[in-house]
């Protein structure tokens, strides 16, 4: 008798958790901030056993808020029983829950959902390229090469910069050597380009490729007129740790010593003290490495 009571009661909590859940899902499609922020904070507050299912069901609400973050919640549940739903998700008529579903998918680092993100990069919504190409830079698709590669040179500069970021994450010298040295040498027209963004981004990318070949790319870029530039561009010297990196390949004459003095002239001389300190972590790092 006391265990039927038990089992009676576990059941009605559950009951009631559930129907809580679907409540909390249901009020997603709220247009109010403050009580967005609160419905939110009590779901990601739930267990994954009764959370997700009701979020999967929020998939298929018809306000499409509920969509949107039911989208956005799945993946930070890390809902890998969730990945059907979210790829079906990217079929959505409305772009921003496309571009929900693809950053879950991303999260999730969902290779099954490799060929629907590749399609999405046609989408006609530039958030939904956007939030693609960074869904398959996660994934890591050598797969989306191709049109990675097509979208590097696009007219959209945040789309530009998107598929920049994702070519070095993509790229498999294995699976893809064509692909992937194509890959590298559009990275390396980009750091050459006129605007910031691309520019950054370009070495963002090469970080996946171990910056190959671009030592001296990167030292040019020390004395790029942009601090952004110049900031990422230190950090990356300061993860080339000796002349047998790939940073140095094709190089007549590696020599640690072109790296370090760089580095040390910019701390000597720099009046930005975000550059000057980032400068100084990366020579620790390199003295670090016994060089």
């Amino acid at each position: 008798m006391t265990r039927r009571f038990v089992f009676a009661a576990c059941l009605l909590i559950l009951g009631c958790a559930d129907r809580q859940a679907a409540d909390l899902v249901e009020r997603l499609k709220t247009r109010d901030a403050e009580e967005l922020q609160q419905v939110t904070g009590k779901l990601v507050r739930l267990p994954n056993a009764i959370a997700v299912p009701a979020l999967r069901q929020g998939l298929r609400a018809e306000k499409w808020r509920t969509r949107y973050m039911s989208c956005q919640l799945l993946g930070r549940f890390q809902a890998l029983e969730a990945i059907p739903d979210l790829i079906v998700a990217l079929r959505d008529s409305i772009g921003g829950v496309r571009a929900q579903a693809a950053g879950a998918l991303g999260q999730l680092v969902a290779g099954q959902a490799t060929q629907p993100l590749i399609a999405l990069l046609d989408d006609d919504n530039e958030v939904v390229q956007i939030a693609a190409a960074d869904a398959l830079a996660r994934i890591g698709s050598p797969e989306a090469l191709p049109s990675l590669c097509r979208l590097s040179e696009s007219r959209s500069l945040a789309v530009r910069v998107a598929a920049i970021k994702a070519l070095g994450p993509c790229h498999d010298d294995t699976l893809a050597p064509l692909l992937s040295a194509q890959a590298l040498n559009l990275t390396h027209q980009a750091l050459d380009d006129v605007y910031i963004r691309v520019r950054i981004a370009a070495i963002v990318s090469l970080r996946a490729l171990e910056y190959r070949g671009a030592v001296d790319d990167l030292l040019r870029l020390l004395r790029d007129p942009s601090p952004e530039v110049v900031h990422v561009a230190v950090q990356a010297l300061g993860e080339i740790t000796g002349v047998d990196h790939p940073a140095w390949q094709n190089h007549r004459s590696p020599e640690m010593a072109l790296v370090t003095e760089a580095l040390g002239s910019i701390v000597a001389t720099t009046k930005n003290a975000a550059v000057r300190e980032r400068a100084r972590e990366s020579l620790a790092k390199i003295a670090e490495s016994g060089l």
